[in-house]
């Protein structure tokens, strides 16, 4: 009878070993899943980091080019500006020079007609100077450009 003990004790012993063996079995597996949704996470997280990667190695070229085209177009409107500045003097030159030419045909205008407003009083005393032998007495005024004559005896 203690044979009988013994391999019953054995039996379940072994009975025991068996249930372990699968409970480990069955762990295993599960943690083997495990495992697996971890690696495949982390090749996922991997692959988001190699993409973000390069994007962000992308938007800093990008960032790097719309620096240099905004350091261009500053250059270029200092330009520009440079360049609008010497127009805008010399067209303040030209209209000086404009202003002072008009102001001089101005001069030329009032010294024709100065002149020919003396030559027409002088025109105007030489033909009324005498009358019936005597000389009369002319006064002329100007008003206006224009010549006006009394005739006092």
């Amino acid at each position: 009878m203690s044979d009988k003990i013994a391999e019953a004790k054995l039996r379940a012993q072994i009975s025991d070993l068996e249930r372990d063996a699968v409970d480990m079995q069955t762990r295993h597996e599960l943690n083997q899943n495990h495992l697996q949704h971890i690696s495949d996470r982390l090749t996922r997280v991997e692959d988001l980091l190699a993409s973000a990667d390069m994007k962000n190695s992308q938007l800093s070229y990008e960032c790097k080019n719309s620096e240099n085209r905004i350091k261009d177009l500053q250059e270029k409107k200092k330009t520009d500006e440079m360049l609008w500045r010497i127009r805008e003097m010399e067209l303040l030159a030209q209209l000086t020079e404009e202003r002072q030419k008009s102001a001089q045909l101005e001069c030329v205008v009032e010294e024709l007609q100065a002149s020919k407003q003396l030559q027409m009083k002088q025109s105007m005393m030489s033909s009324f100077s005498t009358k019936n032998g005597s000389l009369e007495t002319l006064s002329l005024s100007v008003m206006n450009g224009s010549v006006t004559t009394e005739n006092y005896l």
